[in-house]
Order: C-alpha cells, then structure tokens, then sequence
C-alpha cells in the first residue's frame, strides 16, 4: 500500500487515538476530582469537539465529540441548497443533536449510574 491508501489507513489510526486518547482524559479528571473531592456534593459539566481536517483523498472532515455531564452537543445543517450566500443573507439552518444526553430519563444512563 502506498500513497492515499497509506494515509487514510494513517488517518484512520489517529482518529482512533484521538478517540481513546479523550476517553482516558476524561477518565483520569474523573478519578482525580473522585479522589480530591466529596463526589457526592459535586460535579462538572464538559463538552468538546476536535474537528480534524478531511481526508487527503477528499470527502467530510471528522469531528470527535466527547461530553459528561449536563452538557449537550448540537450541530446545525443547512436547511438551503447552498451555504454561500452572496447576496448577503443568512442561510436557514436546522439545528440536530450531536451528542446523548447523561440524564437519568434514558435507559443506557439509567443502568450507568445504577452499576456505580
């Protein structure tokens, strides 16, 4: 294998990275405000996204969200044909949601917090 193949195989293995990378990072400030604090009167909220260039070959860019917490992720698509909007207008946009919310209402979080 070589060139675009090569990188996106590069680029699939440092997506991956990055993913696991925020995993543990997120797990370690947990452990370290469980250790230092009294959990059970406090908390944290946080949500990021690293938004990583598309591919060499083309095609979408990734994004990689990661969220705890009463935090939420959305993202927002064109509701028009194009974005460029020349003409000076603000193109419609249609707000969807990027990430699951932590709260106790959904089933999977529910059996989370029961196991802790």
């Amino acid at each position: 294998l070589g060139g675009p193949a090569m990188q996106e195989i590069q680029l699939d293995a440092c997506r991956r990275v990055l993913q696991i990378s925020l995993e543990e990072a997120f797990e370690e400030v947990n452990q370290g405000l469980t250790t230092a604090t009294d959990a059970l009167l406090s908390g944290c909220t946080c949500c990021s996204a690293l938004v990583l260039p598309p591919p060499p070959s083309g095609g979408p860019r990734t994004v990689i969200l990661a969220n705890l917490g009463d935090s939420r992720a959305v993202f927002g698509v064109s509701a028009d044909a194009t974005l460029d909007k020349r003409d000076g207008s603000t193109p419609k946009m249609v707000p969807g949601d990027a990430t699951t919310d932590h709260k106790p209402g959904n089933p999977g979080e529910r059996q989370r917090i029961a196991q802790c």
